[in-house]
């Protein structure tokens, strides 16, 4: 039998394996930018751009 690609149960499957994990990520990473000024900054200048 072959396996087809389903997308839609791709899809959930894939929101559900980033939500599985998002809240752990956060916490690991949410000081970085803290400890990289010039990170923070090009952040500042790529939000600066798509917001424009």
């Amino acid at each position: 039998m072959e396996m087809g690609l389903n997308a839609d149960g791709w899809l959930a499957d894939t929101r559900t394996s980033y939500d599985t994990v998002a809240a752990s990520y956060a916490e690991l990473t949410r000081h970085i930018l803290d400890e990289t000024p010039e990170e923070r900054a090009i952040l500042a200048l790529f939000a600066d751009l798509v917001h424009a």
